[in-house]
């Protein structure tokens, strides 16, 4: 078992350091895929010796982060507030070409339990006051017209979630940022958990 370990360790190094950069992406999407049958039957997922390392947690579940620090994984404990996660993350698997959701690889679903592996983002630092008072007031008075169209596609899957009896979450902890060198800013604001 020890031996598995470290081979997984050696493996998920070189992946990130010596081939393309999808290769990581595959890889691990592939161990979440393969444990699909097993969390399916026992509700159970575990990362111990998988490489990835254990980066933080909230109120309903965990994140650890891949051993190349390019993803994350969100492990939720399973309680039954955790519907409204599972609801928003049905919404960005419907659009993963939205520049303000984020970028989802793998997603395993069984009852009020999830398994998320998603691009690893950053916090927004100090526009993040803005971004979240601006957000949250147009959600409030369910408002989704703005300038941008995206925008205004995920600002209409928010309100939606919120007439379905989700609550409204949007705050800074849950407003995040990707690097984007084609913006004038330099980054792009992703809506990582609105609802609650």
């Amino acid at each position: 078992m020890l031996l598995l370990k470290i081979l997984w360790h050696v493996v998920a190094f070189f992946a990130y350091r010596f081939f393309k950069p999808d290769y990581a992406r595959q890889f691990f999407t592939q161990w979440v895929e393969n444990s699909r049958p097993k969390f399916k039957a026992k509700q159970k997922f575990s990362v111990i010796g998988s490489g990835f390392l254990y980066h933080d947690s909230g109120a309903f579940g965990e994140v650890y982060i891949s051993p190349c620090r390019r993803f994350v994984l969100k492990k939720s404990y399973g309680c039954a507030c955790d519907k409204a996660y599972g609801a928003y993350l049905k919404f960005v698997m419907a659009n993963q070409g939205n520049p303000y959701v984020p970028k989802v690889y793998a997603f395993l679903q069984e009852g009020d339990k999830q398994v998320v592996l998603m691009e690893r983002l950053h916090k927004l630092g100090e526009s993040q006051s803005y971004w979240s008072n601006t957000l949250s007031n147009l959600v409030r008075s369910q408002n989704t017209e703005t300038d941008d169209a995206d925008l205004n596609i995920v600002l209409e899957g928010i309100c939606q979630l919120i007439k379905d009896g989700h609550k409204n979450d949007i705050y800074g902890g849950n407003i995040m940022r990707r690097k984007c060198p084609d913006s004038p800013t330099g980054y792009q604001v992703v809506i990582t958990d609105p609802v609650s």
